[in-house]
C-alpha cells in the first residue's frame, strides 16, 4: 500500500521510499502501529487502541511518541502531515494530503500560520495569570517570562513559561520549571527556534510547544504530559532526546 511517496511492504514489515529506494525496516510495535493506522486509514485511532498493540514496555505512552515521530520523519516533511495527531484523541493517517489546514494539532511537520500562531499566544495569554519565577534573570513581558537556556553546545534557546493561577495547597510550579531547564541545560543543542512550557490550572498536565521556523513558516510540535500533582521529576536529558525536544 501506498502512503505518500513510500511503500508499505507488509509482507516484509518495511516502508520503502518510492524515489529514493530507502527502506525502514519496522519493528514489531512499528509495524502493528502502522498496520493498525492503515485498517482505519481516515479515522482517528485511539490511543488506547494504539497502546494495545504495543509491547510491554516501562513507558508505553513515550514509546508510542517515538513510534509516530518516526513514521513521521520516514516520510519526510512533504507527506508528514498525512499522519495527524488529534489532540485528546489519538491519530489520524489520511489517504491525500489536505490543502491549506490549519489544524493545531498536527505535528511535527503541519505548518501553522502566524496569524494562527499569534491568535493562540493571544488566547493563552487571556487564560492565565501572572506566576513568579525564581530561575536565573527571567525577562518578564506581558504576563509570562523568557528564560535564555545555554545548551552544553553553547548555544541559547529561548524558554518561554507561561503562567497558571495559583491554586491553594498546590505544590511549587517555579520548582518545577527551574528542574525542566535543568535537564534542558545538558543537551548538545535543540533542533527548535523556541521552547514554551506551561501547567494546566488543575495540574494534571505539563505541556510543551515545540516551534522552529523553516523559510519563516512556523513548524511546532506539541508535547502533552500528563503528571500528577506536578511531578514531573521523570523528566531527564534521555526523555527530551527521545521525545524529539533536544539532540545529545
Amino acid at each position: 500500500m501506498q502512503i505518500g511517496g513510500c511503500w508499505f511492504d507488509t509482507a516484509k514489515r518495511q516502508l520503502v521510499g518510492r524515489t529514493d529506494g530507502q527502506v525502514l525496516s519496522l519493528t514489531d510495535d512499528e509495524f502493528n502501529v502502522l498496520d493498525l493506522l492503515v485498517t482505519c486509514q481516515n479515522k482517528v485511532v485511539s490511543r488506547q487502541a494504539l497502546l494495545s498493540v504495543l509491547e510491554q514496555h516501562e513507558n508505553p505512552e513515550l514509546e508510542l511518541i517515538d513510534i509516530i515521530h518516526k513514521l513521521k520523519s520516514f516520510l519526510g516533511d512533504k507527506y508528514a502531515p498525512l499522519l495527524e495527531t488529534v489532540a485528546d484523541q489519538g491519530y489520524m493517517l489520511h489517504s491525500k494530503l489536505k490543502h491549506n489546514s490549519s489544524s493545531l494539532t498536527d505535528s511535527p511537520n503541519q505548518a501553522m500560520s502566524i496569524l494562527l500562531y499569534s491568535l493562540l499566544t493571544a488566547v493563552i495569554l487571556v487564560m492565565v495569570f501572572w506566576l513568579y519565577s525564581e530561575v536565573d534573570t527571567p525577562k518578564n513581558i506581558e504576563g509570562y517570562y523568557t528564560h535564555q537556556v545555554n545548551l552544553q553546545s553553547g548555544e541559547l534557546i529561548p524558554v518561554h513559561v507561561y503562567p497558571v493561577p495559583r491554586i491553594a495547597g498546590r505544590k511549587d510550579r517555579e520548582g518545577q520549571v527551574s528542574f525542566f531547564i535543568d535537564q534542558l541545560k545538558q543537551c548538545n543543542r535543540v533542533s527548535w527556534d523556541e521552547v514554551s512550557v506551561s501547567f494546566s490550572g488543575d495540574d494534571s498536565m505539563f505541556n510543551i510547544l515545540l516551534l522552529k521556523r523553516v523559510a519563516g513558516v512556523p513548524q511546532y510540535e506539541n508535547i502533552k504530559v500528563f503528571a500528577t500533582d506536578v511531578n514531573i521529576s521523570f523528566i531527564n536529558p534521555a526523555w527530551l532526546e527521545k521525545a524529539g525536544v533536544c539532540e545529545r
